[in-house]
């Protein structure tokens, strides 16, 4: 399954009046360390005005079981765990390759990821899908929110855990988006490309 499916989608004359997807089509459940995710329609998530994104995975990746007392399960975890590699850190690598994350699907998982944030600070941390920032939104007005997202309350700066359930398999191009508070209200996406696999 393509997230970003919109098969009417033909050009850029389509996809600005498409309407955007739920995240929620893809994503079971959401942490960022222990702050869970609240789904809400956004009101500050169609910005004009983009800062680059300077966040970086660590090499602190795993698949947990959501199953605590099913041992079997537990090991499971750990077992792919070992056998595959989540995240590429490496600054050797190309640059758009960074973005690739090899995840684990199903209900019954978990996957953790590390985010370093660096030094400043950031607010309003919003997951949708990455093709919804070039969508015109639900509703034109602001004031009732226009984009579908799981948003993450509180402040963060440094490395976090970002943990994450997904319901589907197959190429999702996600974005995290948040607003710079260190020196001014600058907002920027991290972009993510979730290759999902069983």
């Amino acid at each position: 399954m393509c997230c970003n499916n919109m098969n009417s989608i033909q050009s850029w004359n389509d996809l600005p009046v498409a309407a955007p997807i739920d995240p929620r089509t893809v994503v079971a459940n959401a942490f960022t360390d222990a702050t869970q995710g609240v789904f809400k329609r956004s009101t500050t998530f169609l910005q004009t005005s983009w800062a680059a994104n300077p966040w970086v995975f660590t090499g602190l990746a795993s698949c947990t079981s959501l199953h605590s007392d099913d041992f079997l399960e537990i090991n499971d975890a750990i077992q792919w765990t070992f056998s595959h590699q989540i995240v590429n850190p490496s600054s050797t690598l190309a640059i758009p390759m960074r973005k690739v994350m090899f995840m684990r699907g199903g209900t019954q998982w978990e996957m953790d990821i590390t985010i370093d944030f660096g030094a400043d600070t950031y607010t309003d941390i919003e997951l949708t899908l990455r093709d919804n920032a070039a969508t015109s939104g639900d509703a034109l007005s602001t004031s009732l929110g226009t984009m579908p997202v799981i948003s993450f309350a509180g402040n963060f700066t440094g490395q976090h855990s970002f943990r994450v359930t997904i319901s589907q398999f197959g190429r999702m191009s996600m974005v995290l988006l948040a607003k710079d508070i260190t020196s001014s209200p600058l907002y920027s996406m991290f972009e993510m490309e979730w290759v999902v696999v069983p």
